[in-house]
């Protein structure tokens, strides 16, 4: 039993020591990005990005990683502001709304434009460095 507990630890550290220490490979990253992406975890998504970027800037990945990291920001920056400006006017959340309610009080619709600032920022990291 305490030889199954110790492998078992050893395998779990071999394992994830690697991935959280940034050792592994940047194709690794973008991997774990687009995986992060279909469990719609933006945040995770943009570390992979950033840690894929500082492992190998010329990886092939990255740059497509980069292109559909804006496409996915570009469009969360859309239906956010068409989601904004239907509340303004009173209309109810359609189906694509990323938030299913009414912006109708003051904190409401500052978390709204908190998220669009995040969303800025993120795609101020896409832009290509100079």
């Amino acid at each position: 039993m305490i030889g199954y507990v110790a492998a078992m630890l050893v395998f779990k550290l071999g394992v994830r020591l690697p991935r959280v220490l940034g050792l592994l490979p940047a194709r690794f990253y973008t991997g774990q990005a687009a995986r992060n992406l279909r469990q719609d975890d933006l945040d995770a998504a943009m570390a992979c990005y950033r840690q894929a970027l500082k492992k190998n800037p010329q990886a092939p990945e990255v740059p497509v990683l980069r292109e559909i990291l804006t496409m996915e920001l570009m469009y969360r920056k859309k239906l956010l502001n068409e989601q904004i400006e239907r509340s303004k006017k009173g209309h109810p959340p359609g189906k694509n709304d990323l938030f299913a309610i009414h912006w109708e009080t003051e904190d409401e619709g500052e978390a709204a434009r908190k998220g669009l600032d995040i969303i800025e920022h993120f795609l101020g990291e896409m832009e290509l460095p100079n």
